[in-house]
C-alpha cells in the first residue's frame, strides 16, 4: 500500500472525528449554565481559528489523496502548525501543573505531546520524499 494513502486517509479519519467532536462540544457549551456559554463566547475566536485549522487539514488530507499538487504542500502547513499549537499546549498545561505541584500531570502531557510530534514529523518527512515526489507526480 502506497504511503501516501495511509498519510491521506489518516488524517482524513483524524480531522473529521476531531471536527465531529469539537461540533459536539461547542454544542453541549451551548446547552450548558450561563458561565459555561460565557466562556464559550470569550473564546469564540480562539475556537473558530482552531476549527479552521482542522478544516484545512481535512482539506489537504482530501487533496494528498487525490494527489492534488497543493495538498502536499497544504498538509506539510497543517502538522507545523499541528506540531506548534501542540507544543504551546503542552506547555501551558506543564506550567501550570508545574507551579501547583502536580508533578505526576508532565507525564500525561508528554504522553499526549509525543504521538502529534512522531505522526506529523513522520508525515512532513515522508511527503518529502521521492515517493511522494511521484504520488503528485501522477497524471
Amino acid at each position: 500500500m502506497n504511503v501516501m494513502l495511509i498519510i491521506g486517509w489518516f488524517f482524513l479519519v483524524t480531522s473529521f472525528v476531531v471536527l465531529g467532536l469539537g461540533v459536539a462540544f461547542v454544542i453541549a457549551l451551548m446547552r450548558a449554565s450561563e458561565a459555561e456559554r460565557r466562556h464559550l463566547v470569550n473564546n469564540a475566536i480562539n475556537e473558530m481559528v482552531i476549527f479552521g485549522i482542522w478544516v484545512a487539514g481535512l482539506a489537504a488530507s482530501i487533496g494528498v489523496l487525490q494527489g492534488k499538487p497543493w495538498g502536499r504542500w497544504m498538509l506539510q502547513y497543517f502538522c507545523i502548525v499541528l506540531i506548534a499549537l501542540c507544543c504551546l499546549i503542552a506547555f501551558q498545561k506543564g506550567y501550570t501543573a508545574w507551579k501547583a505541584g502536580e508533578r505526576s500531570s508532565i507525564i500525561g502531557i508528554i504522553i499526549f505531546l509525543f504521538p502529534v510530534i512522531l505522526a506529523c514529523g513522520g508525515a512532513i518527512y515522508e511527503l518529502q520524499g521521492p515517493e511522494a515526489a511521484a504520488w503528485f507526480a501522477r497524471p
